[in-house]
């Protein structure tokens, strides 16, 4: 089924600079366009994330999947339950979530949290007790550009992991075709300014 929806996280209430939309078989454009914004404007950036969900287990209850988006200054571990949100439900082969982030901060920080729940809203579950992935990305916008990362989750994991996932901001795609590290030898970004100053580099222990 093909559809696109605007995300309002279910456990967290994300700044107001940064904004989502979800779409499952449709490109950033449309389902940027369904939820009333707009992609690759100059006062805004797009990150886009295409990722591939794991196949349900063979045996067990339905498992949805729910992607919660977090500005840089909320904790992994400090989300609180709030109004429901319909996850995507696992199918018996692997899909892939397309998702677009929008924000007008250039320095804003990504974190990304997929919950697995046995329920669709994840009504009435403690997030620290469900199965969930963690991706820390360390910059994902370039205002006036629009950036792309493609993940994949395995398997439905256990439980909690025990950090997340930090992706380098040269592994995001953007502003270049062709390669598979997206920084210059000097560390910036192809979407920066050559010689800019490309930030912490927060993936490095």
């Amino acid at each position: 089924m093909r559809y696109a929806r605007r995300v309002r996280s279910p456990f967290v209430v994300p700044p107001a600079s940064l904004r989502s939309s979800i779409s499952s078989g449709l490109p950033c454009a449309v389902g940027a366009l369904l939820a009333g914004l707009a992609c690759g404007c100059a006062r805004n950036a797009d990150f886009e994330i295409s990722l591939t969900l794991p196949a349900r287990p063979i045996s067990g209850p339905q498992i949805w999947a729910v992607p919660v988006f977090l500005g840089g200054d909320f904790e992994f571990t400090s989300v609180a339950i709030d109004p429901p949100f319909p996850g995507q439900l696992l199918q018996e082969a692997p899909q892939r979530l397309d998702m677009s982030v929008l924000s007008e901060r250039p320095d804003g920080h990504v974190r990304m949290i997929v919950f697995f729940c046995p329920n669709e809203n994840c009504a009435d579950q403690d997030p620290a007790t469900l199965p969930q992935e963690w991706f820390d990305f360390e910059r994902a916008h370039y205002i006036g550009h629009r950036t792309h990362w493609t993940g994949r989750i395995m398997a439905v994991p256990a439980g909690r992991p025990a950090a997340a996932r930090c992706v380098d901001r040269c592994e995001v795609e953007g502003c270049i075709e062709g390669l598979g590290w997206f920084c210059r030898e000097d560390g910036s970004h192809y979407c920066q300014e050559r010689g800019a100053d490309p930030g912490p580099n927060v993936c490095d222990p």
